[in-house]
């Protein structure tokens, strides 16, 4: 018994036992410490006193009836109740009860610890993905700096050569008579050809263009990084999906180019509700996925489009396919076919929860040695709203 006890204690899950009127009898550390209570405070009293049905029903009078112990409805399943916490706050917490002969286990599986932990794994793959790409991302982003400095070196010269040119104009203002006037001028003119002041002049203006434009591309790549590594949460707004898919690109390119040939075909299409950062995660893993699944050189293709209330997108790649027995395990946790240190097993797993998020979905086709197409599915009307997924089951190809 005493072991029993123990064990009870350890459980990091909020677990209590009530009697056959639905008492408790005793609740673990993690109880207590979950929802604030003491258990002196707690013993004794009715779980209908901090336990509602989230669908809004009375409190829960059947665990007070006496007589033969009956699990609620959904109880061997796990149902959604609220958890009055001693602070006056409500969690959600999923109820689960075992029958012990006169007695009920009880398992509150603390949903606000679940959606954290989620939102805690989301982020920490992001940032593994962010490592995982970062010399691509240095590559990309060191040649338009490599080119602005080059640039910015050639106007250096130019502008020396005009300046210098100049000021010796500048100096005509000192001379006294007509011929050494004229022997100035003509070392100035002589001056100004050999050193080509006019097109310096002219060209100028262009190489402050391209520094602009090199200066953008950098910027561009540095906010989608800084969108793509961010933990802001559940912050929504409209955004054109195919901005996401450019920026997944930006992000992505230099694990991409090497590999394969991309195909665009961005449709017009309308805006929807979700949250950019977390979308740019979707797409920057199924492009560095499809990269990664091609031997030698292949090519990638990437539609957007609208099918009734969808808006989808489509990721197909030429690569080495994915074996039939791995389709239903790999949105799964940890489940990878690359080698060690390639892959951590949570970048499917991580799309998967975040589509869930904005209402979407993901669907799968592939053959061996042919290639994989994914389908991303965002719903097009009505607002979203991000929660983190109970569980994690994936779609088979043409799913609705």
């Amino acid at each position: 018994m005493a072991a029993s006890e123990d064990l009870f204690d350890l459980i990091p899950e909020p677990i209590h036992y009530e009697d056959a009127r639905g008492k408790l009898l005793a609740a673990n550390p993690a109880w207590l410490e979950a929802f604030g209570y003491t258990e002196a405070a707690v013993v004794g009293q009715p779980a209908s006193k901090y336990l509602s049905l989230s669908t809004g029903s009375s409190q829960l009078a059947a665990l007070e009836v006496e007589g033969q112990l009956a699990l609620l409805p959904g109880d061997a399943e796990g149902e959604r109740f609220t958890m009055l916490c001693s602070d006056g706050s409500h969690k959600p917490v999923l109820r689960r009860a075992i029958l012990e002969g006169d007695r009920r286990l009880v398992i509150l599986r603390d949903l606000m610890a679940e959606i954290h932990r989620s939102r805690l794994t989301a982020q920490q793959e992001r940032l593994a993905s962010v490592g995982m790409l970062a010399a691509g991302i240095a590559h990309e982003i060191n040649n338009p700096i490599g080119f602005i400095t080059s640039m910015l070196n050639t106007i250096e010269r130019y502008s020396k050569r005009i300046a210098d040119t100049l000021v010796a104009y500048r100096s005509l203002d000192s001379v006294e008579t007509i011929e050494e006037l004229g022997q100035r001028l003509d070392t100035l003119d002589a001056q100004w050809t050999g050193q080509n002041i006019e097109f310096a002049i002219a060209s100028i203006p262009d190489l402050l263009t391209r520094c602009k434009e090199g200066a953008s591309r950098v910027k561009h790549i540095v906010d989608d990084l800084r969108s793509f590594a961010r933990n802001d949460d559940d912050i929504e707004a409209l955004i054109n999906i195919n901005d996401v898919i450019e920026s997944s690109l930006n992000i992505s390119w230099n694990e991409i180019k090497y590999k394969a040939d991309v195909k665009k075909e961005l449709g017009r299409v309308p805006e929807v509700q979700g949250n950019k950062g977390r979308l740019v995660s979707v797409f920057v893993n199924l492009f560095v996925n499809a990269a990664q699944s091609i031997p030698e050189k292949g090519s990638i293709a990437i539609r957007s489009e609208t099918s009734g209330r969808w808006l989808k997108v489509t990721v197909s790649d030429s690569g080495c396919g994915i074996a039939a027995e791995h389709l239903t395990k790999i949105f799964d946790p940890f489940f990878t076919t690359k080698a060690v240190g390639v892959g951590t097993g949570l970048g499917l797993n991580l799309v998967y929860n975040i589509l869930q998020q904005h209402g979407g979905e993901i669907t799968v086709h592939s053959e061996v040695g042919k290639g994989t197409s994914f389908t991303v599915k965002l719903p097009l009307r009505g607002a979203t709203t991000l929660h983190a997924p109970d569980s994690i089951i994936p779609l088979t190809d043409g799913a609705e």
